[in-house]
């Protein structure tokens, strides 16, 4: 039977044909297509090496130092995928924005019998990445081993909004949905300090124009405003995802999935996170969004000095802040916005609805929906061992709270006994 190609329409002037699935052992949705890849009106960074070196992570220096040198070519992901088959001596720079966790390691296949059960092919991880063109792609981890091998550098290290560089990653057809292609590597992924990002180029928000299809940004020097500001833990509805860092806690815990840590801390740890809405305001249009239901222990650290010291009080204790930490992420924000702002990265998604016209029917979404994945002060340095920003930080102390109650209790004795003493006189 003779194959039909079929061209597609893509924001990023793709020209699509999409023939036969590759052969992979992988249960997510995957195509397989030709890329011709251009992205109109975009001048495309120059990255320096001695740059990108100087802020390579402590642990990955002589993994950096074997692969990167000044004959490197740093690239984008529509280079990958345009000559992928005649590019050597490169890297990509990109950001982590998502770590998708399905534990497919532990499944068996029910119609396999005997101790030796056969898994089921599947996927351990996605790691999704957006490039400084605001392209984005994933890398997969068919296997626990195989994600833990590909993050083996990050140790304790808050990778969601991490930027990091892949190592000539290699790009064999197969694609995420239509506008994530697959990248497969060889060597684990290289992070990068949290500095660099003052030297990297901005990417200003393109919301996709086709339903399910994912664009990147990058800005700094934002005013942004956290709303609702409220701290999740243990005993809330949707609790934070797990007590790890890695993650960033920015997803709630689900039963069907976990997070993307590889560990947890052992006993029964509780964790907290900050949840707000982000505001972004600017005299700029492209500049300004909101994003609701924001979740980062990145950020949580950033206006809580010690967020672990509340994780473990009884949960009416930890909504009895819910004043108070408002109040303090407020001043705190309007410190950093009158001293350089914030550097902001994440994606922006358009999903579908239903036709007005034939509910049966999905046409694409009018409105895009934005996504912060890494949202701090412009200037590192500000909040730093500063002790005007220190002191504007939330900062728990049981014994204060205790002693705080401690009068309430006595008056409401007091009231109590005095009412005891109103109502024998009525009698």
């Amino acid at each position: 039977m003779q194959k039909k190609a079929t061209t597609i329409a893509c924001p990023y002037q793709f020209s699509l044909s999409f023939l036969s699935p590759p052969s992979v052992s992988c249960s997510i949705p995957i195509v397989s297509y030709s890329v011709s890849c251009m992205i109109m009106n975009q001048q495309a960074p120059i990255l320096n090496y001695a740059l990108i070196l100087q802020h390579v992570a402590k642990d990955a220096n002589n993994l950096a130092s074997a692969y990167l040198n000044n004959q490197t070519k740093f690239m984008y992901i529509k280079d990958v995928i345009n000559d992928n088959d005649c590019l050597e001596n490169y890297a990509v720079i990109v950001v982590l924005f998502k770590i998708t966790h399905v534990n497919h390691d532990r499944m068996e296949d029910p119609s396999k019998q005997g101790p030796f059960k056969k898994q089921k092919k599947g996927y351990n991880r996605i790691f999704m990445f957006g490039d400084l063109l605001g392209n984005v792609c994933c890398v997969i981890g068919e296997t626990d081993n195989q994600s833990r091998s590909s993050m083996h550098f990050c140790g304790d290290l808050i990778a969601i909004g991490q930027p990091f560089v892949l190592v000539e990653p290699k790009y064999d057809g197969s694609t995420l949905r239509k506008d994530m292609p697959v990248l497969q590597i060889s060597n684990p992924f290289i992070p990068l300090a949290d500095a660099i990002l003052s030297s990297l180029p901005e990417v200003e928000p393109r919301p996709p124009s086709e339903a399910n299809e994912t664009s990147f940004f990058f800005l700094r020097n934002l005013k942004l405003l956290f709303v609702g500001a409220e701290l999740r833990g243990k005993g809330d509805i949707k609790p934070p995802s797990c007590p790890s860092r890695l993650c960033d806690r920015m997803e709630p815990l689900k039963p069907s999935q976990s997070c993307g840590c590889f560990s947890h801390p052992a006993g029964n740890v509780s964790s907290v996170v900050l949840e707000s809405t982000i505001i972004s305001e600017s005299t700029n249009e492209i500049r300004t969004f909101k994003v609701m239901l924001n979740r980062s222990y990145r950020t949580t650290k950033l206006f809580l000095r010690n967020p672990e010291s509340i994780a473990l009080v009884p949960q009416q204790e930890r909504i009895n802040q819910v004043i108070a930490i408002p109040t303090k992420i407020k001043e705190c924000s309007v410190f950093i916005n009158s001293n350089g702002g914030f550097t902001v990265s994440g994606v922006i998604t358009r999903g579908e609805s239903p036709d007005a016209s034939n509910p049966n029917e999905k046409v694409v979404s009018e409105h895009a929906t934005y996504h912060v994945c890494y949202s701090q002060p412009t200037n590192l340095s500000l909040t730093k061992s500063n002790p005007e920003f220190t002191k504007l930080q939330y900062e728990y102390n049981q014994e204060q709270q205790t002693q705080a109650e401690e009068p309430s209790q006595s008056t409401d004795q007091n009231d109590q006994s005095n009412g005891a003493g109103i109502t024998s006189s009525l009698a």
